[in-house]
């Protein structure tokens, strides 16, 4: 983050953000200050927190305007901090509820405009969840995005919190979206060869890790059980992309179809993929099935220790292994990802330009 000063940036940002916005007659207020006096009390958002000041101690916010060199998520929490009480303030102040109040538009706006300028630069989205009264920061992310814009309130609501800035580091917020999302996409139609793999996927990950509304989070394999929380975080985004991937799946189920109807007019009768197909397509070997049994990898000792498990728990171990040691999993998860969003990418632009 050399490149820019961020320090500099929150400076500027947060004069703003303590400068006169709100005034009644002599009396002039900060958003802060006048959060503390009419709105924070009843905000959803507020995290248990009596005012501003308690809130501000809890994410260090002070601490991060006195760092020289703030780091990424540091910057990010003080925007979203700074967002949400501005944006409270904005969405409750009503002049016939506080006549006599005047509200600095101008000083606002560009105290907003400072903000955008920095996400801009960050890649980063604002979402608002209305439920929880909160402005979430995001990475952008277009398939995301789309999952937002057309599931239902719960589903889009998780995507956006797992998503946040706020969340990296916490894993028992991170597990209990994933098992909400992880609940609803169990409840999907199976669409074909493609859905039922992810699927597979998607249960073997979530019953590894003890990924459910009920569950502790306590792994269910030895393997896991050695994973440090840098690594487990890993695999809980990982889960993250399979079950947005899913979620995207079941919203263009009905599209997928209509492609498949013009497909036998036309005398096509198979668009489906091979795992052939895919492998020589993502220039990789293809990551084995559950049920599929290992390759021998011609040690004795590794021999002797897969003969003493089923084949499922072999080719279980057999993938998180690997994925420790060389990320080889992690790869082909994100190159599948990029090809079936380019390919339904590529069948909407096909639709559209007919």
């Amino acid at each position: 983050m050399a490149e820019f000063d961020y320090h500099d940036a929150l400076i500027q940002i947060e004069m703003l953000f303590q400068s006169h916005i709100l005034s009644f007659g002599f009396k002039e207020y900060s958003l802060e200050t006048f959060a503390d006096k009419k709105y924070f009390r009843t905000w959803k958002g507020r995290e248990g927190c009596e005012d501003t000041d308690q809130m501000r101690a809890g994410l260090n916010i002070d601490g991060i305007l006195g760092s020289a060199d703030p780091s990424e998520n540091e910057v990010l929490t003080y925007l979203q901090y700074t967002l949400n009480i501005a944006e409270l303030c904005r969405r409750s102040f009503n002049a016939e509820d506080a006549p006599g109040y005047e509200f600095d538009i101008r000083n606002y706006t560009e105290l907003l405009s400072r903000i955008r300028e920095i996400l801009k630069r960050l890649l980063y989205d604002v979402k608002y969840v209305a439920e929880k009264e909160l402005i979430y920061l995001v990475p952008h992310d277009p398939a995301a995005d789309s999952v937002e814009a057309t599931a239902t309130d719960p589903v889009a609501n998780a995507v956006t919190e797992y998503r946040s800035a706020e969340l990296s580091g916490k894993l028992d917020q991170k597990r209990q979206l994933l098992a909400e999302l992880a609940k609803t996409v169990a409840d999907y139609e199976k669409t074909g060869s493609q859905s039922a793999r992810l699927d597979k996927k998607i249960g073997f990950l979530t019953d590894s890790f003890g990924i459910s509304e009920e569950g502790s989070g306590q792994p269910k394999y030895e393997v896991i059980q050695k994973l440090n929380e840098n690594e487990v975080e890993d695999w809980y985004d990982e889960t993250y992309q399979l079950l947005l991937l899913r979620i995207l799946l079941h919203q263009n189920a009905d599209r997928m179809k209509k492609v498949d109807n013009l497909a036998k007019e036309c005398g096509v009768e198979n668009l489906e993929i091979s795992e052939e197909e895919m492998a020589r397509l993502l220039s990789v070997k293809g990551v084995p099935e559950p049920e599929e049994e290992p390759e021998p990898d011609g040690q004795e000792a590794a021999d002797a220790e897969l003969s003493d498990r089923s084949a499922e728990r072999n080719e279980k171990k057999e993938v998180i292994e690997t994925a420790r040691k060389s990320h080889t999993l992690r790869n082909v998860i994100t190159a599948i990802i990029i090809a079936d969003i380019l390919f339904v990418f590529f069948i909407l632009c096909y639709l559209f330009l007919r």
